[in-house]
């Protein structure tokens, strides 16, 4: 065999000589291995959805966000059935799960909270009304948006509300009630994101 002839069988695979058929040598198979990295895909993207699942019942939901800090609180939703109503709470309800979606509008009753009501406590979610008895109530700022809910404020303990806050309460004899009343000419300018209606992610 020419030294051409020779070079062109080694690049074939064969051997000199051979007459450029290929070695008897196989490759052992590496199926085991992909069946491992199959395994390890599949378990990551379990741990991921139950990771997933854990913070969407948990703090991506309102019912747990607002039961936290106040057990007591009687939380509704207020558009089941209609277009409002989200596809996550619809579903996630239809399996059994208690939960409120961040997106959806609901209404919340605080009774007899032991400390004063935080309603920072509340952003990221959508209220459209928002009831407060036999509470301590030290700080407006969050409600004084342009965008809020419906406040009702009933026998609640105000003593400790700062006298600039106190110009936006309005009293209603008639039902012993206090509302949230902010003239557009007088709402108070607070940062971004003070306020109720901001979207944000639960910290």
């Amino acid at each position: 065999m020419t030294p051409l002839l020779e070079h062109l069988t080694l690049l074939r695979g064969g051997a000199p000589g051979s007459g450029g058929q290929r070695s008897g040598v196989r490759h052992k198979s590496n199926t085991p291995v992909r069946k491992l990295f199959t395994w390890k895909k599949v378990i990551v993207a379990l741990v991921a959805a139950l990771a997933t699942l854990s913070y969407v019942i948990t703090r991506g939901n309102v019912l747990w966000r607002v039961h936290q800090h106040y057990p007591q609180a009687q939380v509704e939703l207020r558009s089941e059935g209609t277009p409002e109503s989200s596809l996550d709470g619809f579903l996630l309800r239809s399996f059994g799960f208690r939960y409120l979606s961040p997106f959806e509008p609901v209404s919340i009753t605080i009774t007899g909270a032991s400390e004063p009501v935080d309603f920072d406590h509340f952003r990221g979610m959508i209220i459209t009304y928002l009831t407060v008895r036999n509470s301590i109530i030290d700080d407006l700022r969050p409600l004084l948006t342009e965008y809020r809910p419906e406040v009702s404020i009933f026998h609640c303990d105000l003593t400790k509300l700062p006298e600039e806050q106190r110009a936006f309460l309005h009293f209603q004899p008639d039902f012993e009630r206090y509302s949230v009343y902010t003239p557009d000419d007088q709402t108070p300018r607070y940062p971004g994101g003070v306020g109720l209606h901001s979207q944000s992610f639960y910290p």
